[in-house]
């Protein structure tokens, strides 16, 4: 849906919102007030103009700024459902990236910017390692290797905190 296809007038006139517990009600409908389903990756959807669907995270921010956002909206605690405003940002793409709570689910380990390290010959020797992306898009190995996944991944928050702007673990 373009944007200006629903103005912040309409949005206020259809919908009530409450900024502490990020509830997104219909005005006219008694039957069924909450609104929106969850898309395949797990975001709240709803639909505003006949055909037309919008994310709520989205509508809810034209709802309390009056202005569609111009960046992706974050969810600050990395929960896709929790729509409360205190839990919405504007980003970039990069700080939202920057904001992933845990792994992805292809990770070996479980644990971000964990690896193992390898001898030259290819085996693994035992130890772990961290490495992180830097702006830019560049991945950089962070000092030192380590005796336990837990150990390397602690040298990875640690440098994930200072480096990346988004970061709120």
């Amino acid at each position: 849906m373009a944007d200006a296809d629903f103005s912040a007038e309409q949005a206020r006139e259809k919908f009530s919102y409450d900024p502490t517990t990020g509830v997104l009600s219909r005005v006219d409908s008694r039957r069924c007030p909450k609104v929106g389903t969850l898309d395949t990756k797990g975001y709240v959807q709803l639909r505003v103009i006949a055909g037309k669907k919008v994310m709520a995270h989205r509508l809810i921010w034209l709802y309390m700024t009056g202005a569609w956002p111009e960046r992706q909206i974050d969810h600050i605690n990395g929960v896709k459902t929790d729509n409360r405003w205190a839990n919405l940002r504007q980003v970039t793409p990069s700080e939202n990236c920057q904001n992933k709570p845990r792994a992805r689910s292809d990770s070996q380990n479980g644990l971000m910017g964990v690896r193992k390290t390898a001898k030259k010959n290819g085996r693994w020797n035992g130890k772990w390692c961290a490495r992180i992306a830097v702006p830019g898009g560049k991945r950089i190995s962070l000092k030192g290797s380590y005796a336990t996944p837990e150990e390397a991944h602690a040298v990875y928050l640690e440098a994930k905190r200072r480096l990346h702007a988004g970061c709120t673990i």
